[in-house]
């Protein structure tokens, strides 16, 4: 994979004419966020959360070390700071449903590499999206809707299968889909 980022654009478009199957990642690759870091999601809650006795941003970042699992969804991350803070289920689903909304707000495209999602469809090659993710499927799914991001045949997040791809959600999409 590393490899890839010495790769230019002519010659992820020959690797592309090489393959009948072609897999992308979501994050830092077809999206970027316009933060320095992905927590920086939590930090940028911190002002719409602020009538809480905690500091959000802290919480949840808190919420994920104290799983201790590996492959976390967002569900156990929400229940974790529910469980920390007494919150109610609504008051955890509105959270939630701001961290979906701050995240989707700072995601742009990477044009260079969405027009390479297009050209690899345009080629009628298979085209699945992965990421190692906790925001299940379902969820980035529309969130990749919204930013325009429809060409492809297959998403696999690490949420949903809880297994990363290093350690085998390659294995999964090419088991599921038959690819040798």
């Amino acid at each position: 994979a590393r490899e890839c980022f010495q790769l230019k654009e002519k010659d992820l478009v020959q690797l592309i004419d090489d393959a009948a199957v072609v897999t992308f990642d979501i994050f830092d690759t077809l999206l970027c966020r316009t933060v320095l870091r992905p927590t920086d999601v939590f930090r940028l809650m911190d002002e719409k959360t602020e009538d809480k006795a905690y500091l959000f941003s802290e919480e949840r970042m808190r919420a994920e070390q104290e799983l201790g699992i590996d492959n976390y969804n967002l569900d156990e991350i929400y229940y974790q700071i529910m469980e920390n803070n007494d919150e109610s289920e609504k008051e955890i689903n509105r959270l939630k449903e701001l961290e979906i909304e701050t995240e989707t707000r700072v995601l742009q495209k990477r044009k260079v590499m969405c027009n390479l999602l297009e050209y690899a469809h345009r080629q009628r090659k298979k085209v699945y999206l992965l990421s190692d993710m906790y925001i299940p499927g379902e969820i980035i799914k529309e969130i990749l809707y919204k930013k325009g991001i429809e060409h492809y045949d297959g998403l696999y997040i690490s949420a949903d299968y809880r297994i990363s791809k290093e350690e085998g959600l390659f294995e999964i999409v090419k088991k599921e889909k038959k690819i040798e």
